[in-house]
């Protein structure tokens, strides 16, 4: 308890990182990226159904998206 109260009194939680690769999406985007991604499944360019259910359930993070857009580049 005296860490806790040491982080609180000198908030030190601003430096918790652990949120930092959360994937922050409106309802829209998040929409889009579904659509997208099951598109993207039907047509087999992906064929991992965790991607289409990562994003649906607001699981996805940011490194995650980022490795997928640039292994997708890379097939182009």
């Amino acid at each position: 308890m005296k860490l806790i109260k040491l982080i609180e009194e000198h908030e030190l939680f601003i430096y918790d990182r652990e949120d930092e690769d959360k994937l922050k999406l409106s309802n829209y985007q998040r929409t889009q990226l579904v659509d997208v991604l099951s598109g993207l499944l039907k047509q087999g360019v992906i064929t991992d159904k965790s991607w289409v259910e990562k994003a649906q359930n607001d699981m996805l993070t940011v490194s995650e998206l980022t490795w997928l857009n640039t292994i997708l580049l890379a097939r182009k």
